[in-house]
């Protein structure tokens, strides 16, 4: 799966999740270019606006991996992704 298609499934489960995909300007020696935050007690993905597509894909692996995806049917590729270490 290419990575263009590897986001949209990416987003799309977040979708399925009903955890919201905000991308957010961030200062330019920020430290990471997102992850999963609470926002008064709700989930919440945060991603850098000028993130590279690789860089949105880890933010949102990592992000899925802290969420229980177990309910949801993902593709063998993005099951694959969530899984490696």
């Amino acid at each position: 799966m290419d990575d263009a298609r590897l986001l949209v499934a990416l987003e799309d489960a977040l979708a399925r999740l009903e955890v919201p995909l905000r991308l957010e300007v961030m200062a330019e020696d920020a430290r990471s270019s997102g992850g999963l935050v609470r926002l008064r007690g709700a989930p919440v993905v945060i991603v850098a606006s000028r993130a590279s597509t690789a860089e949105r894909i880890d933010v949102l692996v990592r992000a899925l991996r802290e969420l229980d995806t177990s309910a949801l049917y993902l593709a063998p590729a993005v099951r694959a992704r969530l899984e490696q270490t």
